[in-house]
């Protein structure tokens, strides 16, 4: 069930953003709230923007780290 969900969630937030930002200008800038806004940037040549992303791409990887990190803590495994 929750499995179901999640994967449905991961697949069809982005899918959503990137089709809705295709059509309105102002939806496309709620693509940067995930990681998915920002892949992009990884394939610029070496410049402001790459690492930009790269920065980005950490950031978001330590935040999902510290929320497993807290969850997974307060649970009894």
């Amino acid at each position: 069930g929750s499995l179901a969900i999640s994967l449905l969630v991961a697949f069809f937030v982005p899918l959503f953003l990137g089709v809705a930002g295709s059509f309105e200008d102002t939806v496309k800038y709620a693509q940067y709230v995930t990681p998915w806004g920002w892949k992009y940037f990884l394939l610029e040549p070496l410049g402001g923007k790459f690492f930009g992303g790269l920065a980005v791409m950490f950031g978001f990887s330590a935040i999902f780290l510290y929320l497993g990190h807290r969850h997974f803590t307060r649970r009894d495994l």
